[in-house]
């Protein structure tokens, strides 16, 4: 009968590198925190923009101060 071979893959069960698990945990903390920074810059660059268009649509149409303002027609 011929020899069968299994489909599953085993690994040596030798000692791991403990350096490279280490890096690898480093290299995982490094990818959360990453990901982490760069969800709270999207978070806030769409609150600084809505709060900009909000006060830009609520800024009254006359110029409510003794100097001249500065208004952009092309906006309303």
């Amino acid at each position: 009968m011929a020899d069968q071979h299994s489909t599953i893959i085993e690994f040596p069960r030798g000692k791991s590198d403990p350096r490279k698990d280490e890096a690898e945990y480093f290299y995982r903390r490094f990818r959360a925190r990453l990901r982490e920074l760069v969800v709270l810059f999207g978070i806030g660059s769409v609150v600084t923009l809505a709060v900009f268009f909000l006060a830009l649509w609520l800024l009254p149409f006359e110029a409510f101060t003794p100097f001249p303002f500065p208004r952009f027609p092309g906006f309303f």
